[in-house]
């Protein structure tokens, strides 16, 4: 989304208070967002007071953009809200507009896409003139086209921003124009578009003389890759190596990684992929040292209060010396507190040591032996018909499924992106030793698969039974997952054309499959269902009407109101 590049023009407040917002504006440019807000909130109380409606607007306006710049979303939306209280219809539109971007930002940065535009659209309806305002507005909406994968206004509206920077020759944002139709054009796999992109904007960077782009040269990198022009590809991946933040570094070593092995380079590609292990590992550490250092500061608050609290109520039972008979019935009345919280308390340690024999279970059930032997047995075949691509491969995906179980095994959630990549690590693997086999995973395009949670090995026994028991001993035996959402929830599909729910089973279609994982996992979903108030939904039933082969889909309607491991 683009934010930063071009502020809108407002109304001048008193000319007493002019150079306070000036010294204020300093601030903020200069990074001292603490000091700027300090003085925006003074300069706001002052207006106040005076009753300058035009500096109240445009004190509160400064705030929401400090608040943005923070990233304290609901402190941003507050002050820009409050800014527009203060708007003189016909008098200070520029100002009105620019708290409709800055809100429309803020409503696009909690992915709150429908509301972006209607306030985007707002301040487009107030700047008709063809100016840096109206760009700004029209950069952000185009963004929030891309995030929703509107493709036609899409294009269209960032064609109309590209125009507008050209006519105000303001290169710096067709720049950032040209990145976002890169990332766009990637999005779509139109690979020639998205490398023609990359292309332009880093070339209206270096004629302002401006640093690389760690985000452009990425997409360059990759459209490059993808086209078949790897070793092009890799050289823009490294001269954006040394620029990048520890976020960028990840996915470009990943990227290096992943291009190596397209080209044949295998030492290359595990250098990197070590590399990006390090790199993920580090950042890792980080969250963790900050999640440990947040606990610490509240255990520290909560210390204090606890002792704040204690010396009040030795100071009551001191007033209350001639009261005995209440003292009595406060420390009975403790006691029972003591008790159901002990209680409490065992019982939350009883479902925590059920979860964890819960997950322990999943986790030998993905670990189990035949798999790995299997596994090793083809690693060996691979070896002794001295095929290196293919064990490479091969042991690729068995690594990386065998690090990603183990990671996952003590946490109760985990990304859809990882579960994905887990779950084409174990198909891959199944492939390997049945080439009858083939699948398919279908993912939406507007699937933020970063950001949806799910409880940690949910899917992976379903996909085992789909594989084992489903298409076993078929010609051509085919899986599919579908991840898309429907209202409040992830809805995951997965169906084979195998030969159908057993009779046996009494056909009914909320039976599963026999597996390792039946009941482990029937327990898992009752054991969220049981701690969460919206329930994981499970149907199965026949795929098709076909006699001999119906084949079987399983219906998973997941909560998206899941959060991440802490």
């Amino acid at each position: 989304m683009y934010t930063g590049l071009l502020q809108a023009q407002t109304v001048l407040p008193a000319p007493s208070t002019a150079p306070l917002f000036s010294k204020a504006d300093s601030l903020l440019l200069s990074g001292k967002t603490d000091s700027a807000a300090v003085l925006f909130h003074q300069l706001a109380q002052n207006a106040l007071h005076s009753r300058d409606t035009a500096a109240l607007q445009k004190a509160w306006l400064e705030l929401g953009k400090v608040n943005l710049l923070r990233e304290k979303w609901d402190e941003a939306l507050n002050s820009y809200l409050t800014s527009l209280q203060y708007a003189r219809p016909g008098i200070t539109p520029k100002t009105t507009a620019d708290a409709y971007i800055g809100i429309g930002v803020v409503y696009s940065r909690l992915r709150n896409f429908a509301q972006a535009e209607v306030y985007l659209q707002k301040s487009l309806a107030l700047l008709q003139t063809e100016d840096r305002d109206r760009l700004k507005a029209l950069a952000n909406l185009a963004g929030v086209y891309m995030e929703t994968g509107d493709n036609t206004h899409t294009l269209a509206t960032h064609q109309q921003a590209l125009q507008l920077a050209a006519k105000l020759q303001a290169p710096l944002v067709s720049a950032v124009l040209y990145t976002n139709l890169s990332n766009y054009y990637i999005k779509t796999n139109n690979w020639p578009a998205a490398i023609s992109s990359a292309r332009q904007s880093l070339h209206l960077r270096d004629s302002l003389h401006k640093p690389l782009s760690v985000i452009t040269c990425n997409n360059l990198g990759y459209a490059l890759v993808q086209s078949g022009k790897v070793q092009e590809g890799l050289q823009w991946y490294q001269q954006a190596l040394p620029l990048a933040t520890l976020a960028e570094k990840k996915q470009l070593l990943l990227n290096l990684s992943n291009g190596n092995t397209s080209a044949g380079n295998y030492q290359q590609a595990i250098a990197y992929f070590k590399q990006y292990d390090a790199v993920k590992d580090t950042i890792a550490q980080k969250q963790y040292d900050q999640r440990v250092a947040e606990i610490a500061a509240k255990y520290e608050t909560a210390d204090k209060q606890q002792r704040i609290a204690r010396l009040e109520a030795e100071n009551k039972t001191r007033k209350r010396q001639l009261q005995q008979w209440l003292t009595g019935s406060l420390i009975v009345l403790a006691l029972l507190a003591g008790i159901l919280y002990l209680r409490f308390k065992n019982m939350k340690v009883r479902q925590q040591l059920e979860q964890s024999k819960t997950r322990r279970q999943l986790l030998q059930v993905q670990l189990n032996p035949h798999f790995i032997f299997n596994a090793l047995h083809h690693i060996q075949q691979y070896i002794y018909r001295n095929d290196a691509k293919s064990s490479m491969t091969y042991l690729n995906s068995f690594s990386r499924l065998i690090r990603l179980i183990l990671e996952h095994s003590d946490v109760e959630t985990t990304s859809l992106e990882e579960e994905i990549e887990m779950l084409e690590h174990y198909l891959t693997l199944q492939q390997s030793g049945n080439p009858s086999l083939s699948f398919t995973i279908n993912t939406a395009p507007e699937l933020p698969t970063a950001d949806i949670h799910l409880p940690v090995m949910l899917l992976q026994p379903f996909v085992e039974n789909a594989v084992i028991h489903g298409v076993k001993n078929k010609a051509q035996g085919h899986v599919t997952l579908t991840f898309t959402t429907t209202g409040q929830h992830l809805q995951v599909v997965i169906t084979d054309n195998g030969k159908g729910i057993h009779a046996a089973a009494g056909n009914t279609a909320n039976t599963l499959h026999r597996s390792m994982g039946r009941s482990i996992v029937n327990q898992r979903i009752a054991e969220f269902n049981k701690a969460n108030k919206q329930a994981i939904q499970l149907k199965i039933e026949n795929a098709t009407t076909d006699a001999d082969y119906p084949g079987t889909a399983v219906h998973l309607f997941i909560p998206l109101t899941i959060t991440a491991p802490e």
